[in-house]
């Protein structure tokens, strides 16, 4: 039983490392397939449960052992029972090991777009082509590894753990080659310095993009101008603006922690759209380490509360292929239509609007007032507050959004899912006899015919 339950324990470690739902789990859920962040907990929770069953048969083994009358044949036989468990674990390990999901290998992107005519040596395209998220496991220190292999060593049995952390000690006297030595960034970061180059990561085909400098520095104010205008203002009085109006209403722990941060103005930087012609810019703010990120996680955390009314909004494209598959007489057509700059296009005055509705259509509007802490009208004035506050610095100059929201702040989803819930509602009512079916996946309309 100890070697079926340590086995056990070990398949839900392999699927709680993958991230995947184990046969007997998937059972247990029926059609319905848990998230990867579900799946991992679920396979934490059984792994816990199996070694509880695993200490619990060898204190059963000791209390077995411990019947014999001499201390020397009760040791004896333990350390025998101990030796057969193991190989039992190991050998029924060796069976069940083979049928578990394959490691998966790293790959890249496979893909590097280089815009210009600039040549970038093999070695750093092949880098590059394993893509914005491949990483290495972070470098450990030798003291480090010495109490990893202590904490190790706790998790065996009491008379164990000198021979193990002994053991792991010598590993680390072992020379090891370092994988990082084939994927150091410093020579490519030396070359895109020397050569006048930018990387960027692409919009939606999440690859890097080189580009030079000069046309780095052009499309980005090409970026900038379309969605922002320069302003004049002082950023520590906006800050000062903002803390009375919080002290005002009386979020006083908000204020506190917006008067800790330093930051007075957003970051902007920039992504490719290798999706289209002339490969344009979209902007993105960072709100990081600024007093306006305490602002628009405070509403974000209010504003996602509020249960919203949409008749086409859908999670995923799985909702359309279930609809085309359950129902598709065949013969029909459907065409998409795109929201261009959806966040930047937002207008205040109209938004405002509609959130005030959303939350006075709530079933609990006291229950909102109560989670936020101020009356809805204080709410509302500190997200125009915020709307209009938003101010950028890039490349000396000081701008703020021409209209709606920036891309990157903490309130720009909600913000438009509130918004596009009236537009739906509006859509939906004026149908009237057209026989459509309309789907919205954040800013992207799909009209069909299907019935």
């Amino acid at each position: 039983m100890i070697a079926v339950y340590v086995c056990k324990a070990r398949v839900a470690s392999w699927y709680a490392r993958k991230s995947l739902c184990p046969p007997d789990l998937q059972s247990l859920c029926g059609w319905m397939i848990p998230s990867e962040g579900h799946a991992r907990r679920m396979c934490r929770i059984l792994r816990a449960e199996w070694w509880q069953h695993v200490r619990v048969y060898k204190d059963l083994l000791r209390l077995a052992c411990a019947k014999e009358a001499s201390e020397a044949r009760r040791r004896l036989l333990l350390k025998e029972w101990t030796k057969v468990s193991y190989h039992a674990t190991e050998f029924l390990w060796s069976q069940v090991r083979p049928s578990l999901p394959k490691k998966k290998e790293v790959k890249g992107t496979g893909n590097v777009t280089i815009i210009g005519d600039q040549v970038v040596p093999d070695k750093f395209l092949q880098v590059l082509q394993l893509g914005p998220k491949f990483c290495l496991e972070p470098r450990l220190k030798q003291l480090d590894k010495v109490v990893l292999a202590r904490t190790v060593a706790h998790r065996a049995e009491e008379e164990d753990r000198l021979r193990c952390v002994s053991e792991c000690v010598d590993v680390l006297l072992k020379p090891s080659k370092d994988s990082r030595c084939s994927r150091r960034l410093g020579p490519l970061i030396d070359f895109c310095a020397d050569s006048n180059l930018r990387i960027l990561e692409s919009d939606k085909e999440g690859h890097f993009v080189i580009i030079p400098e000069n046309l780095y520095l052009e499309k980005a104010t090409t970026a900038m101008d379309k969605n922002f205008r320069e302003v004049s203002v002082d950023p520590s009085k906006i800050k000062s603006r903002a803390l009375a109006l919080m002290n005002e209403v009386g979020l006083t722990k908000v204020a506190n922690e917006v008067k800790r941060e330093k930051g007075l103005l957003l970051q902007a930087f920039f992504s490719v759209k290798t999706h289209k012609q002339n490969y344009p810019f979209r902007t993105i703010v960072s709100e990081r380490r600024s007093w306006l990120n305490v602002i628009s996680g405070y509403l974000q955390t209010n504003l996602a509360q509020l249960k919203l009314e949409d008749p086409f909004e859908v999670a995923s494209s799985n909702c359309v292929v279930q609809v085309l598959q359950n129902n598709n007489p065949g013969g029909c057509f459907g065409f998409s239509i795109d929201i261009e700059d959806l966040y930047y296009s937002l207008p205040h005055v109209q938004l405002l609007k509609f959130v005030q509705q959303t939350i006075e259509g709530q079933m609990n509007e006291l229950g909102f007032v109560e989670s936020c802490k101020i009356p809805v009208a204080s709410f509302l004035e500190l997200l125009e507050f915020y709307l209009k506050s938003t101010i950028v610095q890039w490349q000396g100059r000081t701008v703020i959004q021409r209209a709606g929201v920036c891309i990157g702040s903490c309130v720009a989803p909600v913000l438009s899912s509130i918004f596009l819930s009236f537009v739906d509602r509006k859509i939906n009512d004026n149908l009237g006899e057209l026989a459509l079916r309309i789907f919205r996946f954040v800013d992207d309309f799909w009209f069909s015919s299907i019935g």
